[in-house]
């Protein structure tokens, strides 16, 4: 997983409901892939999910709506802390 940027860029967790709340990165907030193209999502959030793929696929869904994003990667490859 890439650096994650703390502070006031937006943490965006794209998998289903029930695997955001098994674990998450703090203050990451849940958006997921199905519903990506209904949110509204800030220029220069950070995306992840479990591999990298899902997020990816909503980086570029969002890149077409005109939204700049980071594909920050998989939480499988994440060692910090998580919240549940």
């Amino acid at each position: 997983m890439k650096n994650v940027k703390t502070g006031k860029t937006p943490l965006i967790d794209v998998r289903t409901k029930e695997e955001f709340t098994q674990g998450h990165l703090p203050g990451a907030i849940n958006i997921p892939l199905d519903q990506i193209d209904q949110a509204e999502i800030a220029d220069g959030s950070q995306l992840y999910c479990r591999s990298g793929r899902r997020s990816e696929l909503a980086r570029h869904k969002l890149e077409k709506r005109g939204i700049e994003t980071t594909n920050l990667g998989g939480i499988e490859d994440y060692n910090g802390p998580i919240e549940h």
